[in-house]
């Protein structure tokens, strides 16, 4: 549990290829695993570039935190078992970005929606 809490400490920015257009304070709206995957994948170059960083990373543990919450307890079963030792971020990022890709139908679903039915898949118990 310690080991997938860490994953998402340490998930880092992915740029996607194409990105287009900088960064704007609207786009901090997350509604869907589209509006997530653009901050997290926000380039180095944008001036808003840490502050989606920091967005991006407060997202995920804050999803996890949740998860950790939800699972907890005598009828709670976790569904995200994180083997050890953990993926590395950049492997991470890029199977979660890769997955969206081939996945476009979840680009409009509600992000943590999204993010644990990859992470489900990706890492059952």
């Amino acid at each position: 549990m310690r080991n997938f809490f860490a994953f998402f400490l340490i998930i880092p920015l992915f740029a996607l290829a194409n990105t287009a257009t900088a960064t704007e304070v609207d786009d901090f709206i997350v509604d869907t695993a589209d509006d997530l995957a653009t901050l997290c994948a926000t380039p180095a170059e944008d001036p808003m570039h840490q502050q989606a960083l920091h967005f991006c990373h407060g997202y995920l543990v804050g999803a996890y935190h949740y998860h950790v919450k939800s699972t907890s307890g005598v009828e709670g079963a976790n569904f995200v078992c994180v083997p050890d030792p953990a993926p590395s971020r950049e492997q991470v990022i890029s199977e979660f970005v890769a997955w969206l890709e081939t996945n476009p139908a979840k680009l409009n679903e509600d992000a943590v929606d999204a993010l644990f039915e990859w992470a489900a898949g990706r890492f059952p118990c």
